[in-house]
């Protein structure tokens, strides 16, 4: 199948409705949707936003699992200049009070509750972010906001307008993410940035598939959460870049993740390692799922052991890749392949740069280092944003002057060119693949009465990579209760964010300039 480069990701959805307009686009709970089904709903959600007054540069938050909703709507906004600000259906309120002012959206178009949030209408409803009751569209019964099915009733009465121009590098998305030690930063993605960033992936992946033996129309799996490049830019987009036929499931679980990629001949399975290991475990336990038609392996966001590797190479699929990127810089900028050592993967090689991606390694001064030396990675490619929204202060910090984006973590360049990670500057804590910032979790336990300090560290996890511990020092004469604390930290943030372990302490351990000592946190338990 010859894909073409295309601007545009609604460029993508014109051109295989043209070319294969009965081949299945997608799936969703055992109903198929064809290339020229999708064109039509998308065609109509973008005569629903004009009916609205969406135009260029507007916001529209979304709060929806991985469901074909949120791709009609993402790529709707595109077509008309508007900008899509996923959320993560898992946010609550603490989550998204500190984010959706930030947002200023236009729109917002959420599940009126999942399983695991049974009341997201309700935590948008007790928001103060400026946006109107009718604005909010939700999907599932809520006395709050307006019914999603309204916006096909709107769509019925309009035709669809002249467009404003804009261009491929105009903001199309717009995704949260964790800065150094601060606050969540709103990284803005381009048109360029996401079609680029999917159109490479996608045919690295296609060769890598065809030099493993595949052949034949490309399925994928888009399970992960909109919220992160990987569900939105590296699934969905690459998706539909490829023509593939996507399988949506709007929740990440091993069995369904087996049951959908097998019987669905899926020929590829991309997670972070501590997924795989999920993955692995359910295996050890249930051993009727065949991963044999599984050609490749994919992971990237986390170190991985030489046992891993050895694991999923025996239980799942032979031929492992390893990927690096992250939200600034690309999802991913580089690659391995199949044939590289397993002990190079867990010694932290993490393959070759992508085409147009530039990689340098930098020391404190910013000087660039020889092959070799470890220093901060700096990346500059297609795929690589031009900064924040509204924080300018952040794009000083987060970009050097000639646009490379500033990673936060450490490596070297092999004398071959390629990239070999050495750990990370950031204070990021990586809790199955998702970024948690200490300072969300330490602002939400500094509202519960009789806490004068707190701070939140990153411990490593067999199942989870890492997961949050959260460090506490009573105020005078409290008598603090950790049970109580923790009752009330799950009902502010994601559950991933909630504390594993509350250590209660007399004082926090300081520096010599008086900021909380960290490391010394780390060190003492």
């Amino acid at each position: 199948m010859n894909v073409p480069r295309l601007p545009f990701l609604w460029d993508y959805l014109s051109h295989w409705a043209g070319q294969m307009p009965e081949e299945v686009a997608l799936v969703y709970d055992g109903v198929s949707r064809t290339y020229n089904e999708l064109f039509r709903s998308v065609d109509d959600m973008t005569r629903s936003l004009q009916a609205l007054g969406v135009r260029k540069g507007d916001r529209i938050v979304t709060i929806l699992p991985a469901r074909p909703e949120f791709l009609v709507v993402f790529l709707a906004a595109a077509r008309v200049g508007a900008v899509t600000l996923p959320m993560d259906v898992r946010y609550k309120s603490g989550d998204l009070e500190r984010l959706l002012p930030q947002a200023a959206p236009r729109l917002i178009i959420a599940m009126a509750a999942t399983a695991g949030n049974e009341d997201i209408a309700g935590q948008v409803k007790g928001l103060k972010c400026g946006i109107r009751e009718p604005d909010c569209y939700f999907i599932g019964k809520t006395a709050f906001g307006r019914d999603y099915q309204e916006l096909a009733t709107i769509a019925a009465q309009v035709e669809i307008k002249d467009i404003e121009p804009f261009s491929e590098d105009d903001p199309a998305l717009i995704v949260f993410t964790g800065g150094s030690t601060g606050r969540p930063k709103a990284a803005v993605l381009s048109h360029r940035n996401v079609t680029q960033m999917a159109y490479f992936e996608e045919g690295f992946i296609r060769r890598e598939l065809n030099r493993a033996g595949f052949e034949g129309r490309i399925s994928t799996l888009a399970a992960l959460p909109p919220s992160h490049v990987g569900g939105t830019v590296e699934c969905m987009g690459m998706g539909l870049v490829g023509g593939h036929k996507l399988f949506f499931l709007d929740h990440w679980r091993p069995d369904t993740v087996f049951e959908t990629t097998i019987r669905n001949k899926i020929p590829w399975v991309g997670a972070v390692p501590s997924m795989y290991a999920i993955l692995l475990s359910y295996l050890a336990d249930h051993p009727d799922p065949d991963p044999s038609g599984i050609y490749l392996a994919i992971f990237s966001g986390e170190p991985v052991t030489l046992e891993m590797l050895g694991s999923i190479r025996r239980s799942i699929c032979p031929r492992v890749i390893n990927g690096y990127g992250s939200t600034e810089a690309g999802a991913e900028v580089t690659f391995t392949t199949p044939e590289d050592l397993p002990e190079a993967l867990a010694a932290g090689y993490v393959g070759r740069p992508l085409p147009t991606v530039q990689i340098k390694i930098a020391d404190e001064e910013g000087r660039e280092l020889p092959a070799g030396k470890t220093g901060e990675i700096l990346v500059k490619s297609d795929f690589t944003i031009a900064g924040y929204f509204n924080m300018p202060e952040e794009d000083n910090a987060g970009f050097t002057p000639d646009g490379f984006c500033r990673t936060g973590d450490l490596g070297y360049l092999t004398a071959d060119g390629g990239l070999c990670l050495q750990g990370r500057k950031k204070q990021i804590i990586r809790v199955g693949g998702y970024t948690v910032l200490p300072v969300e979790v330490e602002e939400s336990a500094m509202e519960f009465p009789g806490i004068a300090a707190a701070a939140a560290v990153g411990r490593p996890d067999p199942k989870y990579g890492e997961v949050v511990w959260l460090h506490v020092a009573p105020a005078e004469h409290v008598d603090l209760d950790a049970a109580r604390l923790l009752a009330y930290l799950k009902t502010r943030l994601a559950d991933y964010k909630v504390p594993r372990r509350i250590i209660l302490r007399e004082a926090l351990p300081a520096t010599h300039i008086g900021k909380v000592d960290r490391s010394a946190l780390i060190r003492d338990n």
